[in-house]
């Protein structure tokens, strides 16, 4: 089962390739390095911290984000202690510094996919925009991370659900 999953990652992988171009390059490495750390989440919640009235919503971010980052790369990555794509391209110049972490799942992904959920919950009255916006935002994070050949698709398919899972589990603890 492991084998099959491994050819349509690496099939997969392949075919994104094909969208390889030096302008692209520059914007995957972009929108890499805002979620790295859960970053960009992390700024958004610090910017709630400081709003009275959106406080709670900010904490729920951060909340979100630290657990994502603690079941991602603490718990999960070190249960599947899975190579990174990286690690078996030895012909290919990286566009980002080589991860010292494992693959699975991928963390910038499961923090993105919890604050996504958090922010589309608690902005749900708000309209459809900030729901589309940010799983949208997500879901361009995670791909980067498969641009970048740092991640296999069922890496970031793995951390969306995971981070699908922490968000919702601190909505329901607050």
């Amino acid at each position: 089962m492991f084998g099959k999953i491994q050819d349509v990652d690496n099939h997969l992988l392949s075919k994104i390739a094909l969208l390889r171009s030096p302008k692209l390059d520059k914007i995957m490495v972009f929108i890499t390095n805002l979620g790295s750390s859960g970053g960009i989440w992390l700024f958004l919640g610090l910017s709630l911290l400081l709003v009275r009235g959106y406080r709670r919503k900010g904490a729920e971010i951060f909340v979100a984000v630290g657990m994502a980052t603690l079941m991602s790369e603490v718990v999960f990555k070190n249960i599947a202690r899975r190579l990174r794509p990286c690690e078996h391209a030895t012909d290919e110049t990286m566009l980002v510094s080589k991860p010292t972490s494992y693959s699975f799942p991928s963390g910038h992904t499961t923090s993105s996919f919890a604050a996504a959920y958090v922010i589309s919950r608690v902005f749900s009255g708000h309209g459809p925009g900030i729901f589309v916006f940010t799983f949208l935002f997500a879901f361009v994070i995670g791909f980067s991370r498969l641009y970048l050949k740092v991640h296999y698709p069922s890496d970031v398919l793995a951390g969306i659900f995971l981070g699908i899972v922490c968000g919702s589990t601190v909505l329901k603890m607050f």
